[in-house]
């Protein structure tokens, strides 16, 4: 099935806050993944929209139908099948999971996952889209910051951006007191920038959410 972007996979290109969830157990609980089944599923926001696809289940899987809009262009149709693996529970019983079968920078996934999202064209895992959490994408901003302030208390100052450069301690030598002020705006201007990334995401997210919400209207 359909690719994605090779990137680094160092870094979270999106958050699985800011995604369509598909979640099997979910699915199960509700009948959903019966064979013969045929029904929607749907997604509510915050501000009101909504998200519906198609769903239809086999023996062996589940076949989403659905459009999608690349970015201002024409909404396109979308069949996607997602093959669903039983596994025995250990107390009797089986439980399902989706297998992820899309291609992330040209090699085939092929996991095994309780949950796929809709962060793109099609439905995968989030190893996939390279998916991390809004904790996770606060902390990458919160650590350069946090070590910058530690540096500024090292040197008697107090902590935050906007306190000036503490002055350089009695008996500490210039180039230790240098490297460490060279440091402590370093690591600053890296915080600024994670946090405009956030920041960027999150405008992203809003201009998605209102263009649902004409498209509905």
């Amino acid at each position: 099935m359909g690719g994605f972007g090779s990137g680094g996979h160092n870094r979270v290109a999106g958050t699985v806050e800011g995604s369509r969830t598909l979640d099997v157990m979910k699915l199960h609980r509700a009948g959903s993944l019966r064979p013969g089944y045929w029904g929607t599923w749907q997604w509510s926001y915050q501000d009101g929209t909504t998200a519906t696809i198609q769903q239809r289940a086999n023996e062996s899987e589940i076949v989403l139908i659905y459009k999608y809009r690349p970015g201002f262009g024409d909404w396109e149709p979308v069949e996607q099948r997602v093959p669903i693996d039983w596994t025995a529970c250990r107390y009797g019983g089986s439980r399902p999971w989706f297998r992820c079968v899309c291609f992330s920078g040209g090699q085939y996934c092929g996991k095994r996952v309780a949950k796929l999202y809709g962060a793109g064209k099609l439905f995968a895992c989030r190893h996939c889209y390279r998916l991390g959490y809004q904790s996770q994408l606060e902390r990458e901003h919160l650590l350069p910051l946090h070590t910058a302030n530690k540096l500024r208390k090292k040197l008697g100052g107090d902590p935050g951006m906007a306190s000036p450069i503490p002055k350089k301690p009695k008996g500490m030598h210039w180039r230790t007191y240098n490297a460490a002020v060279e440091r402590i705006l370093t690591l600053e201007i890296e915080a600024e920038g994670e946090l405009e990334e956030v920041i960027l995401r999150m405008e992203a997210r809003w201009s998605r959410a209102r263009g649902r919400r004409r498209s509905h209207t």
